[in-house]
């Protein structure tokens, strides 16, 4: 079981980490060749796509992860269920965001590609959850890889054609093609829902807007409180301070189905095994940002050029909360797989809305730095909580399942 989980890990991590470098070759070249004012203007729409996906998509992807990994019968009776839940979202979250970009860049075609990225991000998003589901690991390493290379070679292009509007395309093309490779097998809507999964995927969405939502919100507000100079500095140590958090993010949508199969067969089994890899992401995670701070004024120069020196302060203050959250997601994905839903969601939550708070009020005198200072103390108090929730002894039921047990649901 160990080697298993260590290919799946693996093969998982290849795929984010090939995602995450070319986001991150994205913003590189977006930065290098059109300066830091577009750069901060193209990295707050991506945040935006981001952010409010997480109202709903994500948090049902996570749901295929762990539903899809129950039994057979009652996984693929649970594909339809998930594909109703996702598409029902996409309507009502395309004019929020339409609206939402039209206020941070007012151009109506702008507007439309944010929305565009949205809905194939949602998808990616969706997708890659069902299809790690269904432990098809080495199809969503792959498809990783080509799209990747895809995007990066058709924002060359746009680039190139020196069109502004069409930047968000190539990643949109991305995340679409992932979508329609790697489609949950058997996915046809359902015309009903299941109460369970719905309540799951709503808790879940809380957690998820909260948890992964707060370094999107700080971009944001980065964008819309100082100046487009400074917004592009932000952006530039963003860009480096996030690609070890997609890491962490990719090592937790593994857990979830590995932890979802292994409560099933043994509660007293996953404590022992969480506890193990919690303390060794603790001890991983310690070296590798103490080490990415130490490293950021050299980073930065390497990738973005003497211009963005002052990136280096946002990114090594914004390393600490990455750290936080990505050491969270160990123990967050026990607290999924057991059906602790609603703790999770109100640990994040909690983390989120100290986030919220202190770059609201504070973003119109400090800026960025209150974007920076917002994210490190929100983050650090929600993965506080988690850590210690996610840790705590699981409780036995009758018959080896808990209240939301995987592959459980209702009728």
């Amino acid at each position: 079981m160990a080697s298993t989980l260590i290919k799946s890990t693996g093969l998982a991590t290849t795929g984010t980490l090939v995602q995450g470098l070319a986001r991150f070759g994205y913003t590189i070249l977006v930065g290098r060749l059109l300066g830091a004012e577009t750069l901060g203007q193209v990295s707050g729409l991506i945040a935006l796509s981001v952010f409010v996906s997480l109202f709903w998509p994500t948090a049902t992807g996570v749901a295929a992860s762990r539903f899809l990994a129950g039994p057979d019968g009652s996984a693929q009776s649970a594909v339809p269920i998930l594909v109703r839940e996702f598409l029902v979202s996409l309507p009502f979250l395309a004019i929020g965001t339409f609206f939402a970009a039209w206020m941070i860049v007012p151009d109506a075609a702008v507007a439309i590609t944010t929305v565009a990225l949205m809905v194939s991000f949602s998808s990616y998003a969706f997708s890659r959850g069902a299809a790690l589901g269904q432990s098809r690991f080495l199809r969503v390493a792959i498809v990783d890889t080509v799209t990747s290379i895809l995007t990066i070679a058709l924002l060359l292009a746009v680039v190139l054609s020196q069109v502004s509007w069409l930047l968000l395309l190539p990643l949109t093309t991305g995340y679409a093609i992932f979508a329609m490779l790697c489609w949950p097998r058997g996915g046809r809507p359902s015309r009903t829902p299941d109460r369970e999964i719905t309540r799951f995927i709503f808790f879940n969405s809380l957690a998820q807007l909260a948890a992964g939502g707060s370094l999107q919100l700080v971009m944001i507000i980065a964008r819309i409180y100082d100046t487009p100079t400074n917004s592009g500095l932000f952006a530039a140590a963003f860009s480096l301070a996030t690609p070890a958090s997609m890491l962490a993010l990719s090592v937790n949508q593994v857990l979830i189905p590995h932890y979802s199969r292994q409560i099933i067969a043994s509660p007293e089994l996953h404590h022992r095994s969480n506890r193990r890899i919690t303390l060794w992401g603790i001890a991983g995670f310690a070296v590798l940002f103490t080490l990415l701070a130490a490293l950021s004024p050299v980073l930065i120069g390497l990738f973005y050029g003497p211009r963005f020196a002052g990136a280096t302060p946002y990114m090594q203050w914004l390393l600490l909360g990455v750290a936080a959250y990505s050491v969270s997601m160990v123990p967050a994905a026990s607290l999924i797989a057991r059906g602790r839903d609603r703790r999770y969601a109100a640990a994040a939550a909690l983390g989120f809305l100290a986030t919220a708070v202190i770059a609201i009020s504070l973003g119109s005198t400090y800026g960025a730095w209150a974007a920076v200072a917002a994210y490190d103390i929100g983050t650090l108090l929600s993965a506080s909580a988690i850590v210690a929730m996610g840790l705590g002894r699981p409780i036995r039921h009758a018959g080896g399942l808990g209240r939301n047990s995987p592959g459980k649901l209702s009728k």
